[in-house]
């Protein structure tokens, strides 16, 4: 069987069937007619089953199978088009998708390592500026645990244990790493005295294990003796006193890191402050009763800045400033007199703005307020004493300290 396969008829084939079947419905079987003879064609394409006929009649056969002819080609040919330009549409959507996916797959791989070098900073910044700044610190504490678990190692790890309470004994004061640890994470602002307390008891208890080891080197104790035998009772005495000490020490020296000034008297119409600079651990009555000022100087509030009244200032009044002007001398920064007594005009009126913001922050820099901005920021980063520790120091400022900072505000606008 060929792929085309063709069917012929006449009109009279046709003609015929129509009056047959007239025939049948009127009865009458002698009424076909006689007609001219005309041709139509139909040819049938067996692979693309597209079929091309002759619609009207042809007067030979020739003809109409010609007629029928082209218009199967004529159909074959729109049908290899179509497929030609569906093909195409095919090929064009199916590489938009492959650039599309080209696309997505380039720019997933650069988030991808976009992410993991984020990643690897992130975790770079964790390790140097939070993580090994911590572990030092608490280094005493690590290595005294390390050295009760591992007792093959115990006597190194105990020795780096006290070198560890050594080291955050003077880093606490001098604010290395506990400085640079409460830069980058202001969270542990709060917790380096805790460190600081835990890394000196892990320490002496590191201290009283290690004596004893070596002292039960030298002379074994006896069967009998437990671990609260009376040489062991004496070590743990010995360093308890030690411990201690350290930590009155340590906490005389914060105390006078955070001087507080004086009383205060109020009165119906003003407030009046008497500025007495005190050390709790040398002050005697002698002291306090020569450091009395016989007046007291005024101060106006007006719109939230507290304005000195310098017209009533006494001789007796400006003898009592010089004497507080020598008790600043106690405090560390350029203006220590805006944290020892109460500020006048005459200390302001020649600052210009810059110079006055510095000595109000000074106020907070003495109390280890940790600045959020840059410029004072890093200006008080350079100086030795401040130690940047707290993240609110509102609650430490004595009320001549207070009433300074409103003081010079108003000078500043």
């Amino acid at each position: 069987m060929g792929r085309y396969s063709e069917k012929n008829w006449n009109n009279q084939n046709s003609a015929a069937e129509d009056a047959i079947g007239g025939m049948f419905t009127a009865g009458l079987l002698n009424l076909v007619p006689n007609l001219d003879l005309a041709y139509k064609c139909e040819i049938t394409d067996s692979q693309t089953g597209l079929v091309g006929v002759t619609e009207e009649w042809q007067s030979s056969r020739e003809i109409a199978h010609d007629v029928a002819w082209n218009d199967l080609q004529e159909k074959i040919f729109v049908s290899h088009e179509n497929r030609k330009n569906q093909l195409q549409r095919e090929l064009r959507e199916s590489n938009q998708k492959s650039n599309t996916e080209e696309e997505t797959d380039s720019s997933g791989w650069l988030i991808k390592w976009a992410f993991y070098i984020a990643l690897f900073i992130a975790a770079g910044w964790l390790a140097f500026a939070v993580a090994l700044p911590l572990i030092l610190i608490n280094s005493a504490a690590v290595s005294c645990v390390a050295g009760l678990i591992y007792k093959d190692y115990r006597k190194y790890l105990y020795s780096l244990s006290l070198i560890g309470t050594v080291f955050i004994l003077v880093d606490y004061n001098k604010g290395w790493l506990t400085k640079t640890l409460v830069n980058n994470i202001a969270f542990f602002s709060g917790a380096i005295p805790f460190f600081l307390y835990l890394n000196i008891a892990c320490g002496l208890i590191a201290a009283y294990f290690l004596i004893r080891d070596i002292i039960d080197e030298k002379n074994p104790p006896l069967v009998d003796e437990g671990e609260f035998s009376k040489r062991n009772l004496i070590i743990m005495g010995s360093l308890l006193a030690i411990g201690g000490t350290t930590v009155l020490l340590q906490r005389h020296f914060d105390a006078q890191r955070n001087t507080r000034v004086i009383g205060f008297t109020n009165n119906a119409n003003n407030q009046s402050y008497s500025a007495v600079k005190w050390d709790s651990t040398k002050m005697d009555s002698t002291k306090m009763d020569s450091a009395k000022m016989t007046d007291t100087t005024s101060i106006n509030k007006s719109n939230g800045a507290v304005k000195s009244d310098s017209s009533k200032i006494d001789n007796s009044t400006m003898s009592s400033i010089s004497v507080d002007n020598n008790a600043a001398s106690d405090f560390p920064g350029s203006y220590p007199q805006a944290s020892a007594r109460l500020l006048v005009s005459d200390d302001v009126v020649s600052l210009n703005k810059q110079d006055l913001r510095i000595m109000r922050n000074e106020i907070f820099a003495r109390h280890g307020y940790i600045f959020k901005t840059t410029e004072m920021k890093g200006y008080f980063e350079r100086l030795s004493w401040y130690k940047p520790i707290y993240d609110d120091v509102t609650n430490q400022l004595t009320s001549v300290e207070k009433s300074n900072v409103e003081f010079i505000k108003g000078y500043e606008k």
